[in-house]
C-alpha cells in the first residue's frame, strides 16, 4: 500500500508522520519505519515511537562522537558498530547509532576514497541492538530503495502528463497514480498467491497490461464506500 501527502515545510514533517500512520493503522499492522535522512530530527523520532514504531532512519554526521565511531568503523578498528545515542533532545543513551560499511559503495569504488568514511553508512534507531542486529538492521535499510523503484514505476506508467502549475491539481493526479500502483501491485500479489509462485523477478501482469484492463472491462466496479474514519482524515488534503 503506498500513501500520499504533500508536504509543504519539512518543519511540518512530524505533523505528516503522524497523519500517514494515524491512516495506515486502520489497515495494517506498522511494527518499522524506515526514513531517510530528510527526517532525521528528534520531533519524528518521537512521534514514532508515541505511535510503538521502531525506526531505523539515516542519519547525518557532524556529532563528534559520530564521527569518530564512523572513522573507527572504516579503519576496521571498532570493537562494535554502534553505540548509545540520543538525537536532540534524548538523552545520550536513549536509542543507537549503527556505523557500517556501505557494500553497494564496495562493490562500485574503483579507488580509494580521499576519506575513508565516505564508504560507512550511517543510521539512527530505537531498535534493540547487538552485532548482528545492526547488520539485520542495515541490510533491511537497504531493501528500502525498492520504494524509489516503486516512484519510478507510478511517475513512468500511471502519472497523467500535465503541464499545470496548480499544487493541487498536480497532487490530486499523483495520488490518483498512487491508487493505480497499489491496484497493480495488488493484482500481482494475488496472482503470485493463486498460482503459488514467489512474486520475484518478471510481474505476472504489467502496469501496461493492468492498464489496458482497467480500460477494456466492460463491467462496472463494485466499490465498497469509504470508511468515514478515512473521510475524515483526508479532508482538507488538497486545500
Amino acid at each position: 500500500m503506498l500513501l500520499v501527502l504533500p508536504v509543504k515545510e519539512m518543519s511540518n514533517v512530524p505533523y505528516y508522520i503522524r497523519r500517514l500512520l494515524r491512516l495506515a493503522d486502520h489497515y495494517v499492522t506498522v511494527d518499522r519505519a524506515y526514513l531517510d535522512s530528510g527526517f532525521y530530527q528528534g520531533n519524528v523520532a518521537s512521534v514514532l515511537e508515541q505511535f510503538g514504531v521502531t525506526f531505523v532512519m539515516q542519519a547525518r554526521r557532524g556529532a563528534e562522537d559520530v564521527d569518530q565511531l564512523m572513522r573507527q568503523v572504516a579503519e576496521g578498528g571498532a570493537d562494535s558498530p554502534q553505540m548509545r545515542y540520543g538525537v536532540a533532545d534524548y538523552p545520550d543513551d536513549a536509542h543507537w547509532m549503527v556505523a557500517l560499511p556501505k557494500q553497494k559503495a564496495e562493490r562500485l569504488q574503483q579507488s580509494e576514497p580521499d576519506d575513508p568514511t565516505d564508504m560507512v553508512n550511517l543510521l539512527y534507531t530505537n531498535a534493540p541492538m547487538t552485532r548482528e542486529t545492526a547488520e539485520s538492521i542495515a541490510e533491511d535499510y537497504r531493501s528500502r530503495w525498492g520504494i524509489e523503484t516503486g516512484f519510478r514505476v507510478i511517475k513512468e506508467d500511471f502519472l497523467p502528463k500535465s503541464r499545470s502549475t496548480t499544487a493541487t491539481m498536480r497532487t490530486w493526479y499523483f495520488n490518483f497514480a498512487a491508487h493505480l500502483y497499489n491496484l497493480w501491485v495488488t493484482a500481482n500479489v494475488v496472482r503470485a498467491h493463486d498460482t503459488g509462485k514467489e512474486l520475484a523477478g518478471d510481474h505476472p501482469f504489467t502496469a501496461g497490461r493492468l492498464m489496458q484492463a482497467i480500460e477494456d472491462d466492460p463491467y462496472e466496479a463494485n466499490i465498497r464506500a469509504e470508511p468515514s474514519e478515512t473521510l475524515d482524515f483526508f479532508d482538507g488534503l488538497f486545500l
